[in-house]
């Protein structure tokens, strides 16, 4: 009998944001390299490989949520095509709230830059999705 790795669910809430009262359970226990690759495909800006970091982040991480329609308060699958339906500052929110869990450490951010205006690296990651 061989070891098993304890599956791990983390249940990520927005409280303070525009997002407050959202409540979105994704999966923490995933392959590396599935991790790996949706950390690649959200900082690209090729919008086929954000639209498969999307798709795969809905169908292979999300479990539920309670995200709905802001028209016609119908409940959004928790699938990748229910996760492309919200907006993309909401998506890149939820990514990277979820990469801190996995990680288990704040997703570092850039160093300020000395004259009080955003770096590059600073302007990309309010950029992401």
């Amino acid at each position: 009998m061989g070891f098993r790795e304890e599956l791990d669910t983390a249940l990520l809430k927005f409280e303070g944001t525009d997002y407050d009262g959202a409540e979105v359970r994704c999966r923490l226990t995933v392959p590396t390299g599935m991790f790996l690759a949706l950390q690649r495909f959200v900082a690209s800006k090729d919008a086929d490989q954000i639209d498969e970091a999307f798709t795969m982040f809905g169908d292979d991480v999300l479990i539920d949520w309670n995200v709905e329609n802001p028209v016609t308060g119908e409940p959004y699958p928790a699938t990748g095509a229910g996760f492309k339906c919200v907006s993309p500052k909401f998506a890149g929110q939820i990514i990277r709230a979820w990469m801190e869990e996995v990680a288990g450490v704040s997703v570092p951010l850039a160093a300020p830059s000395g004259n009080g205006a955003m770096s590059e690296a600073e302007l990309e990651m309010t950029a992401l999705p």
